[in-house]
């Protein structure tokens, strides 16, 4: 969503994660899953969503299924009213988390140097850009150091292959080296960012006004409508 305006952005969130959490029925969350899929296809970030799709909610579904369709075999009693099948609950609840995850991607999830262009236009304290510097790093930082992990386990013949079902399981072996790796280049970027004076090239970033532009009205349209979808579902 890097062409999409901070504002828009703000508003789309905000009225996604309103319409996200009053939604209790199936049938309006598989549609504001679709549309904000749409949407992140729209945006340019079909490899990445994909990625989401596969590798978040499908292990989701998975195991929402096994919990309350197999283990538990029933529905809370605060949703008896909208689900009666707890397999339609489970999809409900792996519906609900992936359409929050794709709303926080879309709208707080781009390049460092879009970061600090927000920032310096809606006026953003300069140690709050960091630290959302710092965690827009830390992202592409944990992917990669676990896959390096893997495939590393992968070539000494500890992990038989790369399926989705066998990284679940060597998750418990790669959490500490992973940390670990995370904290050394935690601690490499801060002094890095120190020597190049990271408050300085923040303050000379240069500012372009953003304009509005096809994005920002599917935004605007898509967050309207998920609380107008739940408002006639529940008429």
């Amino acid at each position: 969503m890097a062409a999409i305006h901070p504002y828009t952005r703000i508003y789309f969130f905000l009225a996604m994660t309103i319409g996200i959490f009053t939604c209790r029925m199936l049938s309006p969350m598989l549609i504001i899953a679709g549309a904000s899929t749409l949407l992140a296809i729209t945006s340019g970030r079909v490899i990445s969503q994909t990625l989401f799709l596969t590798s978040f909610f499908l292990p989701l579904l998975f195991f929402t299924c096994l919990i309350w369709g197999l283990l538990l075999n029933t529905v809370p009693s605060d949703w008896n009213i909208s689900f009666h099948d707890p397999y339609k609950f489970a999809l409900f609840i792996s519906t609900r988390l992936y359409s929050l995850g794709t709303t926080f991607y879309l709208s707080f999830y781009t390049s460092p140097e879009k970061i600090i262009h927000v920032a310096r236009i809606i006026k953003l304290n300069k140690n709050i850009t960091l630290i959302l510097l710092g965690i827009s790093a830390l992202l592409p930082d944990i992917n990669y150091r676990a896959n390096k992990i893997l495939t590393a386990r992968l070539a000494r013949g500890i992990m038989p292959d790369r399926k989705i079902t066998t990284r679940i399981k060597q998750l418990p072996y790669i959490l500490r080296p992973l940390v670990v790796g995370i904290f050394e280049s935690t601690v490499e970027r801060a002094e890095n960012w120190e020597r190049k004076n990271i408050h300085q090239l923040v303050d000379d970033f240069p500012i372009d006004k953003p304009q509005i532009n096809l994005l920002d009205l599917l935004a605007i349209v898509l967050g309207t409508g998920t609380i107008l979808l739940n408002f006639f579902y529940n008429l």
